[in-house]
């Protein structure tokens, strides 16, 4: 009540200028799933005039108590009166005064949680890429190869991809060091980071996916490709070393494709080898009715992954 007294809101309607305040007090604690919670609150316009006329309320003990100061020849208090409900259901008047100089703090406290504070966070951002500024967990070109090489990050898969890129310090790194690669002053350009920021704010999945095919991320990506991942700083992004064939997807269409096998001369003999790989796998998907060079094929791109085989064999 006192910071909210100390820092009102102004208000033509009142007839000195202020009334309430925007002052809000926020308890942050952990709940039983360890996770977070918020309790935001306000006291009432009641309460701040209250405690602007010094000398009615005193402080107690009882944190869920108001104490009620009493009449003195030289100031007079009056009585304070609240109301609730009995156990028949019938509204009680109580007075805190002589008798009884406390009543519940609840009388004076506005719950100001509504959807400021969601019970189910579903934030926008997550933060899974190095911080900026960090020495043990630097951000650099093995950290981005890191994060691009996400089971999410899959051209048939937008909503993953969306996921893997709404990350808040991946975004702040691009901004910073491939400016170059990504304008930033340029926001109609399909390939500018303007646009990818768009995609992350909507939670638009087509467009961030159709970022990440573009021909600028696609050589982008053959760059990350060549970096030593166990390098500890950042590395000159240069050729893929290995081939088209040892390059990582990524994300794109173009490296997905390529890291198929050839089903020409030699793809008998490959096909082979994957239905051995995965055997088991191909036996489940296969009784569950899907077709077998369709399962084996499926499987390869996942890397032996059940479940993202099957979402892609029922499209």
């Amino acid at each position: 009540a006192h910071l909210q007294n100390k820092f009102p809101s102004a208000c033509q309607q009142s007839e000195d200028g202020r009334f309430g305040s925007k002052f809000v007090t926020v308890v942050v604690s952990g709940n039983e799933k360890n996770e977070l919670d918020y309790v935001a609150y306000q006291v009432s316009q009641q309460g701040m005039d209250l405690e602007a006329a010094e000398g009615i309320l005193e402080y107690t003990t009882a944190p869920e108590k108001i104490r009620v100061a009493l009449s003195t020849p030289e100031r007079y208090v009056p009585a304070i009166f609240y109301q609730n409900v009995s156990e028949f259901g019938n509204s009680v008047t109580h007075s805190a005064g002589e008798g009884s100089p406390y009543f519940p703090v609840d009388y004076l406290i506005v719950s100001v949680n509504g959807p400021t504070f969601p019970q189910q966070a579903d934030p926008v951002l997550r933060m899974g890429f190095p911080v900026e500024n960090r020495i043990l967990q630097p951000q650099n070109e093995a950290a981005l190869r890191s994060l691009l090489q996400s089971p999410d990050n899959k051209a048939f898969r937008p909503t993953g991809q969306l996921k893997v890129v709404s990350d808040f310090h991946f975004l702040v790194y691009l901004a910073c060091r491939h400016s170059t690669w990504f304008p930033l002053d340029d926001p109609a350009c399909p390939h500018g980071l303007p646009t990818l920021c768009r995609a992350v704010a909507t939670r638009d999945a087509a467009a961030a996916s159709a970022f990440l095919q573009t021909p600028t991320w696609l050589s982008f990506a053959t760059a990350v490709a060549g970096v030593d991942p166990d390098g500890g700083g950042d590395v000159a992004m240069g050729g893929m070393g290995g081939g088209a064939s040892s390059r990582p997807e990524f994300g794109t269409m173009a490296a997905a494709a390529a890291s198929r096998p050839s089903t020409s001369s030699g793809g008998s003999s490959a096909a082979g080898a994957s239905t051995s790989m995965f055997r088991e796998e191909v036996q489940q998907l296969v009784n569950m009715g899907f077709d077998q060079s369709r399962a084996v094929e499926m499987l390869e791109i996942t890397h032996g992954n059940v479940e993202l085989a099957i979402e892609m064999l029922s499209q």
